[in-house]
């Protein structure tokens, strides 16, 4: 037995929602992208590519995944640390030419 809610709202109720559902999906292709990334890309070379430096760590230490250095980029683009052209060249540095999605506003 499957049960329906209904949800009635204003027109910030449907905003909220819309612009929720557009941030889950470019989250979603992000991690998309960087797992495609991650299984293909040795992690010495992916590190490189991430504008990460190549110190030495811990024997057995790992290095971050693509998606969480696409994470933290965001977070320095919000925060206003990261200007728009620098976070366009990060992402496809990146994650390649498909991550158009991910900084472009319809």
């Amino acid at each position: 037995a499957s049960s329906t809610n209904t949800l009635y709202g204003n027109l910030e109720v449907y905003v909220f929602f819309r612009l929720y559902q557009k941030l889950y999906e470019r989250l979603s292709k992000a991690k998309e992208l960087a797992t495609g990334i991650d299984l293909r890309t040795p992690k010495r070379e992916r590190r490189a590519a991430g504008g990460g430096k190549l110190e030495e760590g811990k024997e057995g230490e790992e290095v971050e995944d693509t998606y969480t250095q696409f994470m933290h980029m965001v977070t320095k683009l919000v925060k206003g640390t990261l200007d728009m052209s620098n976070f366009e060249e990060g992402c496809r540095v990146l994650l390649g030419t498909s991550s158009y999605e991910l900084f472009t506003l319809e």
